[in-house]
């Protein structure tokens, strides 16, 4: 048990790391080419801070484990972005909300995860639907850098690439020890707990790689930099869905069991939606955040 417990705070640990320095040295290049705030966190941030999820789910799908690890884990991150991520950044700071994520980014987002719940009524995600999952995701991330390059253009600053390489690729040997790490530990505490792999993937895994986009958010709120945090926690959801459960099609069919379907993908839509309906108001108000903690521990508590 203790191994365990261990493993899993050795794999949780290296993520965090790693997560922070691949946000800091992909951050360095999209300010030097002068990409606006809000696209930076919706592109650069969140897949950066998406990163601990791709490969622990990846690294689930390479080792052959139950597919609740692996979808769990990229379900549970979502709701855990929403109302955990975005709750805390809220009660730091209200947020007032870009229109280009009310009317773009949000609907782009409730759609994905629509499609998400239909095509698991297959009762698998299979490879050719992963591969297209991967294609929309680059789809989206060319479109959003265009747009930076359009928009609001901040001034390009001199950086280190070397040394920004150096960290970047640094920061990807520690996702990948980080993702092992966690993806045994977690497999080895359902055993020795008698818990299905299911609940593991979606509480402890997911929030566990759910650090960095928390961390960065966190950040971001007490900064004022108002930009970065919906467009974290937004973008990562996004690409959540498109990039890694792409990904993690591609190496092997998703499979996952009945609740996850029938409890939490309902719960990750239903919290998009009322993330959605929220920003029709202009701020996102600290009473927001409190409702969004809210309804992730009562996820929680009902798993």
């Amino acid at each position: 048990m203790l191994l365990a417990i261990l493993t899993v705070v050795f794999g949780v640990l290296l993520l965090y790391w790693g997560a922070l320095q691949l946000l800091r040295s992909s951050i360095q290049i999209a300010l030097a080419a002068g990409v606006s705030p809000l696209v930076v966190g919706l592109t650069v941030v969140a897949l950066a801070t998406s990163f601990p999820e791709a490969m622990t789910s990846a690294f689930a799908q390479i080792k052959g484990v139950a597919g609740d690890v692996a979808l769990g884990n990229i379900i549970g991150s979502n709701i855990a972005n929403i109302g955990l991520v975005l709750g805390v950044a809220l009660l730091i700071s209200p947020v007032r909300i870009p229109q280009k994520i009310k009317t773009i980014e949000m609907p782009l987002l409730l759609i994905f995860s629509l499609l998400l719940g239909l095509i698991m009524f297959l009762g698998e995600i299979p490879r050719w639907i992963g591969a297209c999952f991967l294609l929309l995701s680059c789809l989206y991330l060319v479109y959003e850098w265009l747009y930076g390059k359009n928009g609001e253009v901040i001034p390009k600053i001199q950086v280190s690439l070397k040394k920004a390489v150096i960290f970047f690729c640094l920061s990807l040997i520690a996702l990948i020890l980080g993702a092992r790490g966690l993806v045994d530990g977690g497999v080895q505490l359902a055993l020795l707990l008698h818990v299905p792999e299911r609940f593991i993937a979606v509480s402890v895994i997911a929030i566990g790689t759910s650090l960095p986009e928390l961390v960065t958010v966190i950040l971001a709120a007490i900064h004022k930099k108002e930009a970065l945090v919906l467009g974290n926690v937004v973008g990562s959801n996004i690409l959540n869905i498109l990039f890694i459960v792409g990904l993690s099609a591609v190496i092997r069919p998703l499979i996952f069991t009945t609740p996850m379907l029938a409890f939490d993908m309902p719960v990750m839509v239903g919290m998009v939606g009322v993330l959605w309906i929220s920003m029709w108001r202009r701020v996102l108000s600290r009473l927001h955040g409190l409702f969004y903690l809210a309804l992730y521990i009562g996820y929680l508590w009902m798993i």
